[in-house]
């Protein structure tokens, strides 16, 4: 994929004009398993999307451990800490997979969102998309037992079950460990997945 299909096709901006001025501006970069782009507190100088790989945003509990808000598993899916996104990171965004992200200079970004109508409609959908996602992930824990919340989890983002974590799926989903891994392999022996 090209830079300039992933920003026309990934990420839906088909305004000539925007295109041609992101291009000079973006870049590629390469992430490492671990590698943390943007720190809790950190006010961040680009405006990242996932290219490919994996990342998750997680923020220090008053208890110190870490606290797994979301993650972003899908070439398009922002790598933002925080709304609105230049604002400092009230979250830390760590690649949980070999990554690649597209990036472009948050001065280009803000300038193309507050003067060029497709990228504030762009911007715009992203908000949506993600306060539609919080919400949702709020209702879940909320609401569903250990057991449902993992069958949520795989039914909203099964290309991570396999790869991640578990400690790391179990702080999403607001439940230890030892009960999520035993939960996991109720699951998997009910579907009949090799635990």
């Amino acid at each position: 994929m090209t830079i300039e299909s992933f920003v026309k096709e990934t990420l839906g901006l088909t305004d000539e004009a925007v295109v041609q001025s992101v291009l000079p501006v973006a870049e590629i970069q390469t992430v490492r398993k671990n590698e943390i782009i943007l720190r809790e507190g950190q006010t961040p100088e680009r405006l990242s999307f996932l290219w490919s790989g994996a990342f998750r945003g997680y923020f220090l509990s008053r208890t110190g451990k870490d606290a797994t808000d979301c993650f972003c598993c899908r070439p398009g899916d922002p790598l933002v800490g925080s709304i609105p996104f230049h604002a400092p990171a009230q979250i830390t965004m760590q690649a949980i997979r070999a990554s690649e992200i597209f990036s472009v200079p948050m001065q280009t970004a803000l300038a193309l969102i507050e003067h060029a109508p497709a990228a504030q409609q762009l911007h715009d959908r992203l908000m949506y998309q993600s306060m539609n996602l919080h919400a949702e992930v709020r209702q879940i824990l909320a609401s569903m037992d250990a057991a449902e919340k993992y069958r949520w989890f795989v039914s909203r983002y099964p290309e991570l079950d396999e790869d991640v974590p578990l400690r790391f799926i179990a702080s999403f989903l607001d439940v230890s460990a030892v009960t999520l891994s035993r939960v996991r392999s109720e699951v998997r022996a009910a579907r009949g997945i090799p635990v």
